[in-house]
């Protein structure tokens, strides 16, 4: 178990990432932060991709995952981050909740580098159409379980979409092909991990943590708090469960190294480069 001391240090550290982090927020919140320049990689893919602008995806898993951060950091102190500090400042640590809070973060700011990562249009423009053909399919699911039918079709939608990526560049097969794929946050977050000092396995563990907490799995309850025995009753501990600041620390810190990925590669592809 954790010194107060210990759990002191790593509750000031895992602030003070999140507050630097909170600059995002702030860009995301400002009218025209999403600009694209005229002769800038977007401003090719968006017209690839139209009406499914690559940089809409984008911009929005990137405010999904400040609004998850800022949610995160008013949990922890109860004040906004344009509010300033009290004298004394109360940190309050949920034993779960706070990591569903923090994996909304993780897979948000990843699935920005997924999309926004390969250096060629094509590759980017499949990945584009890949997630809103997933996402059109369970549209029409929803639509389905409350009685109703979706509009355009499923195969209107279809055809639109593979008309898209045959015209970057793929065969029919490989569109079709394209169309079945299931790219899930396991694969996102391993990729950007690898771009980052994060790296694949600890950004998958990360994420794994971050989910088995958010499903209550002990897994994660056991390894992902500070558990003190309080006393043993036949081959039953009874133990007291509290939040660590130091696993949360380490989470957050993978999830904001991916987030400043995200906006650079943002920067990078809203940028005019010719």
């Amino acid at each position: 178990m954790a010194t107060e001391n210990d759990e002191q240090q790593h509750q000031r550290a895992l602030l003070e990432l999140l507050a630097g982090a909170m600059r995002y927020d702030k860009i995301v919140r400002t009218d025209g932060g999403w600009a694209i320049q005229d002769g800038s990689a977007f401003a090719g893919d968006d017209n690839r991709t139209h009406p499914y602008e690559l940089s809409g995806a984008a911009w929005s898993a990137l405010s999904v995952a400040c609004d998850h951060m800022r949610c995160l950091y008013r949990s922890l102190i109860g004040l906004d981050i344009e509010e300033d500090f009290p004298q004394h400042l109360t940190v309050t640590l949920h034993t779960h909740a706070q990591y569903t809070l923090l994996r909304g973060l993780l897979e948000n700011a990843a699935r920005a580098v997924w999309m926004l990562a390969p250096p060629a249009r094509p590759e980017r423009v499949q990945r584009r159409i890949v997630l809103e053909w997933n996402e059109v399919q369970q549209s029409a699911k929803t639509v389905a379980l409350l009685g109703g039918r979706l509009t355009p079709s499923l195969d209107t939608r279809k055809a639109q979409l593979t008309a898209m990526l045959t015209a970057v560049g793929a065969t029919p097969e490989e569109a079709a092909a394209f169309l079945k794929a299931r790219p899930g946050y396991s694969e996102m977050v391993r990729e950007a991990g690898a771009l980052t000092v994060v790296k694949s396995d600890p950004a998958e563990a990360a994420w794994k943590g971050c989910s088995s907490m958010a499903h209550g799995d002990f897994r994660g309850t056991l390894s992902m708090s500070d558990l003190e025995i309080v006393r043993t009753e036949g081959t039953t501990a009874i133990t007291r469960m509290t939040g660590s600041a130091k696993i949360m620390q380490w989470a957050a810190e993978a999830a904001v190294s991916i987030l400043n990925h995200a906006f650079d590669l943002y920067k990078q592809r809203a940028s005019r480069h010719h």
